[in-house]
């Protein structure tokens, strides 16, 4: 089994003769999808999580931080 992006990959291999290949494939891929179905199993879904972290030393607009700000000014005049 692998898991990909929103995909979990089972390969199941079988052996039977060549006459009976079409219609075991087809059962097969009918049961697993039914037992999957029965115990609620769901297809993954690619999750992200953010975790934001606000520096104090900063205001809240995202502009320099005070005292950088009172030092500009007294560099400008």
């Amino acid at each position: 089994m692998r898991f990909d992006d929103s995909v979990a990959a089972l390969n199941v291999h079988v052996w039977v003769t060549t006459e009976h290949f079409c219609d075991t494939r087809w059962t097969l891929a009918q049961q697993v999808r039914a037992t999957l179905a029965e115990t609620r199993c769901a297809a993954p879904m690619r999750i992200r999580e953010l975790h934001i972290v606000r520096d104090d030393t900063q205001e809240m607009d995202g502009g320099p931080a005070r005292q950088g700000r009172k030092s500009a000014q007294t560099m400008a005049g």
